[in-house]
């Protein structure tokens, strides 16, 4: 069984848990399915931050849409991206746009230009294990002005996989995986955005975390 597999038992409501260098931890899936609480609002508002009515936003990773519907009530234009089927399922249930993609692979015609916010919420920053490689990825698809947007953690600068997700199949039995996934502290954003040709325009902590999470702004100089 793979990581995905894992991921989506815990959509389902399954525990799921990510092992990687730092230890095992569980993995808030109910949390990222649910509705959006407090401490989503940190996030939200760096994202609409300094746009104007109807901002253009691409939610990557979004999945069970959360944030891409939270983000259409607050008058944004928000398509999600996820590879989940089960997660595309649920975003759309919920009223959410969404198309079912990987981020890294060919890009769909309907998203390859002219956003204004891109986001990459829950740690979705380290996709693919490459950082870099995913913000080169996204840089061509802002508007003028555009900006990128993302949690980080609070330290530790730039850390790479791989990550094992595991959770339990309805019979109770494990189920895991193995994906190439990074992690970017606060203290890597500026240096991180400038290898990729992005100025850093803010940086600030997400109030009322319960893990000390950041939000970065990133946007062409």
């Amino acid at each position: 069984m793979t990581a995905l597999a894992a991921y989506e038992a815990g959509l389902g409501g399954a525990p799921v848990w990510v092992r990687s260098g730092d230890g095992r931890r569980a993995l808030p899936v109910h949390r990222w399915a649910g509705e959006v609480d407090a401490r989503d609002d940190g996030l939200l508002t760096a994202v609409l931050s300094g746009t104007g009515a109807r901002p253009r936003v691409l939610d990557i990773g979004c999945g069970a849409g959360r944030l891409t519907v939270a983000l259409l009530g607050r008058g944004a234009q928000a398509l999600g991206v996820d590879s989940s089927p089960t997660a595309v399922r649920l975003a759309r249930s919920r009223g959410a746009r969404v198309h079912r993609a990987d981020v890294l692979g060919p890009l769909p015609d309907a998203w390859r230009h002219g956003w204004d916010r891109v986001l990459l919420a829950d740690g979705n920053l380290g996709i693919g294990g490459d950082p870099a490689r995913l913000l080169n990825r996204l840089v061509p698809l802002l508007a003028p002005g555009g900006r990128i947007v993302a949690d980080v953690r609070a330290g530790g600068g730039i850390a790479r996989g791989p990550a094992w997700i595991e959770s339990v199949d309805v019979a109770g039995d494990p189920i895991g995986g193995a994906v190439p996934w990074a992690w970017v502290g606060a203290d890597a954003a500026a240096e991180l955005g400038a290898a990729c040709g992005l100025a850093l325009s803010d940086l600030r902590p997400v109030p009322g975390a319960r893990t000390r999470r950041w939000v970065a702004t990133w946007g062409r100089p």
